[in-house]
């Protein structure tokens, strides 16, 4: 068992168990009028296949759901997703399947047309690459990976056999020559990467589900983009924090928001448990404060979770955006100035991650 498998059923990406399978052309519902933004999507189609989808909506309300790169363009498993609207480029992450051990950063023009490019690789027995964030003005992009020791790697041993964590940072031009902005020893999977470019700073969380081996652990974490200052642990355990996905950096308001959710220790526990964000300060003072939770809904009159599967922030409009598991995947945003949440596009259908554009 390759670790792709581990990753899948030990870090967050166990909420993918409960999305149903893609359907290529499912509509999405119209956002208002005033969020004209494309989004940008990876959906997993069952264990090998997936797709890069694009949603976008014109100045009347109609709304358009195209599928720019699918399982026969050699889309695979598709992890985290970047948009460069400059020089017309999009990237996402090609994970392991049944057919090859391949771990791949690729891309492919923006637009659908032309045949997607491997820029980065390494081998998928012992590594796997999960978030990616991109700089469009240096040009330079930032993607995660986890290191195990085995080849292959032994699921048996949990997460005891992960030796390290990495941020790999990609000059694109020259995308060869990428180096490890940092590598941290530590048996935690990074899960999401953020930038604070006007004050050089880079943020990303580290998460370990809660399983046979350990009751459940999470940081947030704080370097610089140049790789100089030693990594600061802003939050762990010690504030609350069990379990944490995914974060968002609102640098103009000093805030974090952090998604997460209690790791229950049982199953009945957990199957009521849907994700929370909480809120905290970016510098890392103070103690987590719960600021939206997603309500579990009824099926048979038993609840189910709902799970926060990627979050961003637009600091233009001072609007929080998450992609969740309802209805087969929602985007949905949140105005922070009186905390009102709309629903911009569902029907998802099986997605990981998103991109929106002009973030």
């Amino acid at each position: 068992m390759r670790l792709f498998n581990v990753f899948l059923n030990v870090l967050s990406l166990f909420i993918l168990l409960f999305l149903s399978g893609c359907a290529k052309e499912e509509p999405i519902k119209p956002p208002s009028k005033n969020n004209q933004q494309p989004v940008y999507w990876t959906i997993n189609e069952g264990t090998d296949g997936g797709a890069i989808m694009k949603g976008s909506t014109n100045p009347e309300g109609k709304t358009k759901v195209e599928i720019l790169y699918d399982s026969s363009d050699g889309v695979r498993i598709p992890f985290g997703i970047a948009v460069d609207t400059v020089r017309n480029y999009i990237y996402w992450v090609n994970s392991v399947n049944s057919s090859t051990d391949d771990m791949d950063l690729v891309r492919a023009p923006l637009d659908g047309t032309g045949s997607p490019q491997v820029i980065f690789h390494r081998d998928g027995k012992t590594n796997f690459f999960m978030d990616l964030i991109l700089d469009i003005e240096s040009n330079r992009l930032y993607l995660s990976n986890s290191v195990s020791k085995d080849s292959p790697f032994n699921p048996a041993d949990g997460l005891n056999n992960l030796l390290k964590a990495e941020i790999i940072r990609i000059d694109l031009e020259q995308p060869a020559n990428a180096v490890a902005l940092y590598s941290l020893n530590t048996q935690a999977s990074i899960t999401d990467i953020k930038l604070d470019k006007g004050n050089g700073r880079i943020y990303w969380s580290q998460a370990v589900l809660t399983d046979s081996k350990n009751n459940g652990s999470a940081q947030i974490m704080r370097g610089s983009i140049d790789g100089q200052q030693t990594p600061v642990v802003l939050y762990d355990q010690a504030d609350g924090l069990k379990f944490a996905s995914h974060i968002a950096v609102d640098a103009a308001n000093n805030k974090l928001y952090i998604n997460s959710f209690e790791g229950a220790d049982n199953q009945i526990g957990r199957t009521e448990d849907s994700n929370y964000i909480l809120m905290a300060n970016l510098d890392g003072s103070g103690t987590p404060q719960k600021f939206f939770q997603e309500e579990p809904y009824l099926i048979g009159g038993q609840k189910h979770p709902i799970f926060i599967l990627d979050m961003d922030l637009n600091p233009k409009t001072g609007n929080l955006y998450w992609m969740n598991s309802r209805n087969d995947g929602e985007i949905k945003r949140m105005k922070l100035t009186d905390r009102s949440v709309e629903t911009s596009y569902t029907g998802l259908k099986n997605g990981i991650f998103f991109h929106i554009t002009n973030l």
